[in-house]
Protein backbone atom coordinates (compact mmCIF):
# COMPACT_ATOMS: atom_id res chain seq x y z
CA UNK A 1 0.00 0.00 0.00
CA UNK A 2 1.20 3.43 -0.81
CA UNK A 3 1.58 5.79 1.74
CA UNK A 4 -0.76 8.35 0.22
CA UNK A 5 -3.32 5.67 1.03
CA UNK A 6 -2.01 4.67 4.08
CA UNK A 7 -2.99 8.44 5.15
CA UNK A 8 -6.20 8.56 3.51
CA UNK A 9 -7.00 5.37 5.45
CA UNK A 10 -6.15 6.66 8.54
CA UNK A 11 -7.80 10.00 8.36
CA UNK A 12 -11.14 7.66 7.70
CA UNK A 13 -10.67 5.29 10.79
CA UNK A 14 -10.41 9.03 12.20
CA UNK A 15 -13.28 10.54 11.51
CA UNK A 16 -15.10 7.28 12.33
CA UNK A 17 -14.20 7.01 15.47
CA UNK A 18 -15.01 10.61 15.79
CA UNK A 19 -18.57 10.21 14.97
CA UNK A 20 -18.98 7.09 16.97
CA UNK A 21 -18.03 9.41 19.94
CA UNK A 22 -20.78 11.87 18.72
CA UNK A 23 -23.51 9.52 18.26
CA UNK A 24 -22.64 8.09 22.35
CA UNK A 25 -22.43 12.09 23.24
CA UNK A 26 -26.02 12.46 21.75
CA UNK A 27 -27.47 9.74 23.42
CA UNK A 28 -25.95 10.75 27.20
CA UNK A 29 -27.35 14.21 26.21
CA UNK A 30 -30.81 12.74 25.53
CA UNK A 31 -30.62 10.34 28.30
CA UNK A 32 -29.94 13.46 30.80
CA UNK A 33 -32.73 15.53 29.53
CA UNK A 34 -35.20 12.42 30.17
CA UNK A 35 -33.48 11.61 33.20
CA UNK A 36 -32.84 7.99 31.40
CA UNK A 37 -36.24 7.31 30.57
CA UNK A 38 -35.73 7.00 27.06
CA UNK A 39 -34.62 3.77 25.09
CA UNK A 40 -33.03 3.67 22.14
CA UNK A 41 -33.00 1.40 19.36
CA UNK A 42 -30.01 -0.78 18.22
CA UNK A 43 -27.88 0.93 15.41
CA UNK A 44 -27.80 -0.80 11.89
CA UNK A 45 -25.67 -3.39 11.48
CA UNK A 46 -22.88 -1.75 10.42
CA UNK A 47 -20.50 -3.56 7.26
CA UNK A 48 -17.44 -4.19 9.97
CA UNK A 49 -19.52 -6.27 12.17
CA UNK A 50 -20.57 -8.88 9.08
CA UNK A 51 -19.03 -12.07 8.99
CA UNK A 52 -16.95 -12.49 6.38
CA UNK A 53 -17.48 -14.98 3.56
CA UNK A 54 -15.13 -17.26 3.28
CA UNK A 55 -14.10 -17.58 -0.53
CA UNK A 56 -12.24 -19.38 -2.51
CA UNK A 57 -9.13 -17.91 -4.18
CA UNK A 58 -9.38 -16.89 -7.84
CA UNK A 59 -6.64 -18.99 -8.70
CA UNK A 60 -7.14 -21.82 -6.82
CA UNK A 61 -7.85 -25.21 -9.41
CA UNK A 62 -8.78 -28.58 -8.12
CA UNK A 63 -6.20 -30.99 -7.56
CA UNK A 64 -5.54 -33.05 -10.27
CA UNK A 65 -6.91 -36.11 -9.86
CA UNK A 66 -4.56 -39.14 -10.73
CA UNK A 67 -4.85 -42.90 -9.84
CA UNK A 68 -2.68 -45.98 -8.30
CA UNK A 69 -0.96 -47.92 -10.97
CA UNK A 70 -2.84 -51.06 -11.10
CA UNK A 71 -0.52 -53.84 -10.33
CA UNK A 72 -2.00 -56.47 -12.51
CA UNK A 73 -1.49 -54.81 -15.57
CA UNK A 74 0.63 -51.25 -15.02
CA UNK A 75 4.30 -50.64 -13.75
CA UNK A 76 4.74 -47.27 -14.00
CA UNK A 77 3.87 -43.85 -14.70
CA UNK A 78 5.56 -42.44 -17.82
CA UNK A 79 5.46 -38.50 -17.79
CA UNK A 80 6.12 -36.44 -20.55
CA UNK A 81 6.64 -32.82 -19.72
CA UNK A 82 7.84 -29.27 -20.72
CA UNK A 83 11.87 -28.40 -19.14
CA UNK A 84 12.90 -25.18 -20.00
CA UNK A 85 11.58 -25.44 -24.40
CA UNK A 86 12.63 -28.66 -24.25
CA UNK A 87 10.07 -32.16 -24.33
CA UNK A 88 11.13 -34.73 -22.23
CA UNK A 89 9.79 -38.14 -21.09
CA UNK A 90 10.39 -39.61 -17.83
CA UNK A 91 9.05 -42.92 -15.96
CA UNK A 92 8.53 -43.00 -12.07
CA UNK A 93 6.37 -45.95 -9.64
CA UNK A 94 6.08 -42.61 -7.41
CA UNK A 95 2.31 -41.69 -7.60
CA UNK A 96 2.48 -39.67 -4.32
CA UNK A 97 5.64 -37.22 -5.83
CA UNK A 98 3.58 -36.89 -9.28
CA UNK A 99 0.70 -35.69 -7.92
CA UNK A 100 2.78 -33.31 -5.25
CA UNK A 101 4.27 -32.28 -9.04
CA UNK A 102 1.43 -32.04 -10.45
CA UNK A 103 -0.15 -29.77 -7.69
CA UNK A 104 2.46 -27.57 -7.42
CA UNK A 105 2.76 -26.99 -11.17
CA UNK A 106 6.20 -25.23 -10.96
CA UNK A 107 6.81 -22.82 -14.01
CA UNK A 108 9.78 -24.35 -14.66
CA UNK A 109 8.90 -27.70 -15.67
CA UNK A 110 5.53 -28.26 -16.81
CA UNK A 111 3.66 -31.95 -17.17
CA UNK A 112 2.00 -32.34 -20.30
CA UNK A 113 0.49 -36.11 -19.84
CA UNK A 114 1.14 -38.85 -17.18
CA UNK A 115 0.12 -42.56 -19.05
CA UNK A 116 0.73 -45.78 -16.78
CA UNK A 117 3.07 -48.33 -18.52
CA UNK A 118 3.74 -51.84 -18.37
CA UNK A 119 7.67 -53.33 -19.57
CA UNK A 120 7.64 -55.66 -22.03
CA UNK A 121 10.02 -58.64 -22.25
CA UNK A 122 12.33 -56.09 -23.79
CA UNK A 123 12.76 -53.51 -20.78
CA UNK A 124 10.60 -50.99 -23.53
CA UNK A 125 7.77 -49.34 -21.93
CA UNK A 126 4.41 -49.88 -23.38
CA UNK A 127 1.39 -47.44 -22.77
CA UNK A 128 -1.86 -48.88 -20.98
CA UNK A 129 -3.88 -45.66 -20.26
CA UNK A 130 -3.71 -42.34 -20.33
CA UNK A 131 -3.89 -40.77 -16.91
CA UNK A 132 -3.84 -37.43 -17.15
CA UNK A 133 -3.43 -34.69 -19.79
CA UNK A 134 -3.24 -30.32 -19.27
CA UNK A 135 -5.80 -28.78 -21.18
CA UNK A 136 -4.65 -26.58 -23.89
CA UNK A 137 -4.09 -22.99 -23.37
CA UNK A 138 -6.66 -20.74 -24.68
CA UNK A 139 -5.34 -19.43 -27.78
CA UNK A 140 -2.47 -21.83 -28.47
Amino acid sequence: MDPLQSLHIIDLLREREAEFVRVWECEQAIQGLLQGAFRFDPPPDLPSRAKPKRRRPADAVASPRLRRLRPDREQAYRVEYDCEGTVRTSQTTNGDFLRSLLELDPPGLRVRRVDSVRLDADGNAVPVDLLWQREPEPGL
